[in-house]
């Protein structure tokens, strides 16, 4: 990390500054993207703004383009747009994998712009690029030697403006299924890669009917994990049937399955692409579960506050949109404080005298967690940022001293689950001897999602006999290829049919 020298490169870092629709309260898709580019910069690297405008311009795959310190302190600030040339060579310059930057902005895009945000447009690959590449899958399937770019490459070749249609529709099928396989265990950019891949096939009706079969075949498989985020993709679809067909798997399905449901079907509500029937149908549903829970779900309340008003009328009181709109977090004070608190710390190991009004959006959003959805995204650009370990070591030092909320808890293990990385091992080895199962829980998935998982002299067997953490400490397990998984008579039978699947497909998937 190199932030020291970033205020001596002629000009202050204008991190405080932030382009009108940001300060307004309207943040566009090109102030969050400049946000993140010029972060990543000054946390990566020792060029200066013109040296690196130079660098980043002979990457660009419009050739001899040539990009100005202008330009680039404008893309920066969300003063002109922000293409995937560019975010790519971003990647390039600063030594990140392909997708670390480009996959959250297109997925937060997803959900804040609607689809498609397209950085620009796609233009047909060349022939000859498409038989290399499907030769090059007709060889590695069924491997590990697909990396998350791969799969984006794919994607794009089966779908328009490419569409290899020659490609057999069996063969297609094979190579979704393993994409599926995969992104139920990836993580960070081969997680962005994949599930961005998987909902470009969802979002074409030439591929959508196999992308669903791929899909609901691996969530139907006994002890399936992450089973969440396919699930999640279908709702970039643009067919009517499939939207039917999520509204009836929620209103049967439990569990992960109803949740995954739940969130395929947040996106085009919140878009506005289901149409009348079909937002009936779905409060059809809303309401004859809320009749069955005394104590509906977020998977519910999530759906519940993106329903017309209308279409609110014969919700059960569990469900009335006076009882889905609580703040988790209870004062704006509170929040504010909360949010004071991360941002000081980056100020003081970064650039101690620039105020970050981006993070502070950010995490504010993390922090109320009054939309899942929201707080995914938010908490997936500050992931991809170089604040991620300052942030998740603040949120775990907090953990440790114990003063807040149990609200303000709740916030810390988001952020913990979420930002966690290797150089907090220590912490997240305290978090797991916590008294408190919430804690322990984020530490076990945040502790899992780190570079090399968790190490075998770490103490899962514990975890996994003690009801309010088995469940969990068998993910971290089966993430970490974890030698607990070897302890079959810890577990219920439930739990064993869930090992076997670990054993089955292998633990997370990185690259």
């Amino acid at each position: 990390m190199v932030w020291s020298s970033a205020l001596h490169r002629g000009r202050r870092p204008m991190l405080d500054r932030l382009p009108e629709v940001e300060r307004s309260g309207r943040v566009d898709m090109n102030a969050r993207a400049g946000w993140l580019l010029r972060i990543s910069r000054y946390g990566l690297s020792e060029t200066s703004g013109a040296a690196f405008a130079a660098e980043v311009g002979r990457t660009l795959r419009s050739g001899a383009r040539r990009l100005s310190d202008s330009q680039l302190t404008a893309a920066e600030h969300g003063d002109r747009p922000v293409g995937s040339d560019l975010v790519r060579g971003y990647e390039l310059v600063l030594g990140m994998p392909e997708g670390a930057l480009a996959g959250p902005l297109e997925m937060a895009s997803r959900h804040w712009v609607g689809w498609p945000w397209q950085f620009e447009q796609d233009r047909p690959a060349p022939r000859a690029e498409v038989d290399g590449l499907v030769r090059h899958f007709f060889d590695a399937v069924p491997s590990d030697a697909l990396t998350g770019g791969d799969w984006l490459h794919l994607a794009r070749v089966l779908t328009p403006p490419t569409a290899a249609l020659g490609v057999p529709p069996q063969l297609q099928s094979a190579w979704i299924a393993q994409l599926v396989d995969e992104l139920m265990r990836s993580v960070d950019h081969a997680y962005f890669l994949r599930i961005e891949a998987l909902s470009r096939l969802v979002a074409f009706p030439d591929t959508c009917a196999l992308a669903e079969e791929a899909i609901m075949r691996a969530v139907s498989e006994p002890g399936a994990q992450g089973v969440v985020d396919p699930l999640s993709a279908l709702g970039d679809s643009q067919e009517d049937e499939v939207f039917v067909r999520l509204i009836d798997l929620l209103s049967r399905a439990t569990g992960a399955v109803r949740f995954g449901a739940a969130l395929a079907l947040v996106e085009p509500l919140h878009q506005d692409r289901l149409s009348p029937p079909l937002v009936q149908r779905l409060a059809v549903a809303l309401t004859t579960l809320g009749q069955a829970e005394p104590a509906p779900g977020d998977d519910l309340r999530m759906l519940v506050r993106l329903l017309p008003e209308a279409s609110r009328t014969e919700l059960p009181p569990g469900l009335q949109v006076d009882g889905v709109q609580t703040v988790e977090v209870g004062a704006d004070g509170e929040v504010a404080r909360e949010t004071t608190r991360y941002v000081e710390v980056v100020k003081r190991a970064t650039l101690p005298h620039t105020k970050d009004a981006m993070l502070e959006r950010l995490l504010s959003t993390a922090i109320t967690n009054t939309s899942a959805a929201d707080t995914f995204h938010a908490l997936s650009l500050v992931a991809a940022s170089p604040y991620r370990g300052i942030v998740s070591a603040a949120a775990g030092e907090l953990i440790l001293q114990g003063r807040g909320t149990r609200a303000l808890a709740a916030g810390r293990c988001r952020l913990i689950a979420r930002l966690a990385t290797s150089g907090e091992e220590d912490i997240l080895k305290q978090l797991l001897e916590h008294p408190d199962p919430m804690v322990r829980n984020a530490a076990l998935t945040g502790y899992a999602h780190t570079p090399r998982g968790i190490p075998h002299e770490v103490d899962l067997e514990t975890l996994m006999r003690h009801p309010t953490t088995a469940d969990r400490a068998l993910y971290a397990a089966g993430m970490s290829q974890h030698r607990a998984l070897d302890r079959l008579e810890l577990l219920s039978d439930d739990h064993t049919i869930i090992t076997k699947w670990w054993r089955r497909h292998g633990g997370a998937v990185r690259t």
